[in-house]
């Protein structure tokens, strides 16, 4: 699981979706001659897979890609809901786990919650602790600074109404 090791400035957000690929999303710029981007990949790696991408040196988040997914449900988890602390900001992840690897796999299962106007990501149900927030993206994460969810926000009812087209 990714772990949160401090939190940076919130940068720019480019979020994208089409029928091949439902939830794209690039964090900011970055040059991968001067920072290699590492990828944490989850899901069971055959039928269902979501791609982060991390910089190598800080940590810092920089693109989600749903790339195989599970049938989505309607609705958001009670845990988001109860969340205690708020900062605005683009999380730092832990990278030490990576050594020489680019590609860290972990085999688990991931659930996607579509809502009015929102998408959210959980990985585990564990409580959240905190919120971290990005323009509209957030990144939930339990007490032990593990990263449970991700919700993104503000989708026009198009936009969801694609979601659910390219989901099915």
């Amino acid at each position: 699981m990714l772990q949160l090791k401090a939190i940076s400035d919130t940068v720019n957000i480019y979020v994208k979706s089409d029928p091949y690929i439902p939830i794209d999303i690039d964090f900011g710029f970055w040059d991968p001659s001067i920072d290699p981007t590492l990828y944490w990949r989850t899901g069971d790696l055959k039928k269902t897979l979501i791609e982060i991408g991390i910089g190598k040196k800080r940590g810092e988040i920089r693109s989600i890609t749903l790339v195989l997914f599970p049938k989505y449900k309607i609705g958001i988890t009670e845990k988001i809901l109860n969340n205690k602390i708020e900062e605005n900001g683009l999380p730092l992840l832990e990278t030490k786990k990576w050594d020489a690897d680019t590609h860290l796999d972990e085999v688990g299962n991931f659930d996607i919650y579509l809502g009015k106007n929102n998408i959210t990501i959980t990985f585990a149900s564990n409580e959240v602790e905190s919120q971290i927030i990005n323009d509209r993206i957030v990144f939930y994460f339990d007490k032990n600074k593990q990263l449970c969810s991700i919700e993104i926000k503000d989708f026009s009812l198009a936009e969801i109404n694609n979601l659910k087209e390219y989901l099915s």
